[in-house]
């Protein structure tokens, strides 16, 4: 049978408290989008000046990098907003929920090594 299971969707939610141009290309995202999420742990202190000479990951502290494929925004009671030719209502506050679909193979292999006590990155289930 099969060990990875057919569909793994997850809510992912964003503070959007940032510029409006900023805040409207995350609102456009449109379903059959793919994304990057990832785990970023610092390992400099706050104010630490980036090095352009030395190497990114390193700097930043980047941990875990995860596709997925964006099914659509929520809506304030939790259901996606479908596409069509009328706008996007307008939502209050700075918070935006996307639904996401995650790689079900990688999905499985991270949760094999949390199995083992490794650390896999960021799922609240």
């Amino acid at each position: 049978g099969e060990k990875r299971p057919s569909r793994v969707r997850a809510d992912v939610t964003v503070n959007l408290s940032v510029r409006n141009e900023i805040k409207a290309e995350w609102e456009n995202l449109r379903k059959h989008d793919v994304c990057f999420l990832i785990t970023v742990r610092p390992t400099s202190s706050i104010g630490t000046k980036f090095d352009h000479r030395a190497p990114f990951v390193p700097q930043v502290g980047l941990t875990f990098v995860r596709g997925c494929e964006i099914e659509g925004m929520l809506d304030q009671n939790g259901r996606v907003i479908e596409e069509g030719p009328e706008p996007k209502p307008a939502l209050p506050g700075e918070k935006r929920t996307f639904r996401v679909w995650l790689d079900c193979n990688q999905y499985r292999l991270d949760m094999d090594n949390a199995n083992q006590g490794k650390e896999v990155g960021h799922y609240l289930l």
